[in-house]
């Protein structure tokens, strides 16, 4: 006798990049914990940089939410009990395809997002953090501010730069230094 396991693998149309697999499972199998926790980095309830204790479901389980990377979210253990209180909702925000940025433009597309709604009415917004690599500020883009006749170069800088935990961004420095440093040795060595 044999055994027939089938599961859905979904890839971009046009890139062939692997986006997204079928999990009937509650819980996160491995791949999609380490992915999940590497993506995530820390709490993503807005303004907790707690240590991920728990993976969550965005859209729960027993709602019919699926067991993917998008329906996923590292939580410390108290931001996860008190989403599952009643009033709280949380959903995540459409994106562009996943895939690769058209023409030659680095790393496009958004990350990520999360929308928290709290039961008095007030909703926030966690953005997964940059993957490790990417430049620490975006490329400038051309444009012209209101009132403006002249072009001028605009940087985009994000709305909220609070959003950023000060230990993920300390982190994130120290790994660029450390890139940055080795880069150097390894330069002079060559020499």
């Amino acid at each position: 006798a044999f055994s027939l396991r089938i599961r859905r693998l979904y890839t971009h149309p046009r890139s062939g990049e692997l986006i997204g697999m079928d999990s009937r499972a509650r819980t996160f199998p491995g791949g999609l914990r380490r992915f999940i926790q590497t993506r995530d980095d820390t709490c993503r309830t807005p303004y907790c940089d707690a240590p991920i204790r728990h993976l969550d479901h965005i859209i729960a389980w027993h709602a019919g939410g699926p067991t993917t990377a998008a329906n996923g979210a590292g939580l410390c253990e108290a931001c996860n009990h008190t989403k599952e209180t009643p009033g709280w909702t949380a959903r995540t925000l459409p994106g562009p395809e996943p895939g690769p940025p058209p023409g030659d433009t680095p790393a496009g597309g958004t990350r990520h997002t999360i929308e928290l709604s709290t039961p008095t009415g007030h909703t926030y917004h966690s953005t997964a953090p940059p993957l490790p690599g990417t430049p620490l500020t975006p490329a400038p883009r051309s444009g012209n501010p209101p009132g403006s006749e002249t072009g001028t170069t605009l940087l985009d800088l994000p709305l909220r730069p609070t959003d950023q935990p000060v230990s993920r961004a300390r982190r994130q420095l120290l790994q660029r230094a450390k890139a940055r440093k080795s880069g150097k040795r390894t330069a002079g060595a060559a020499a």
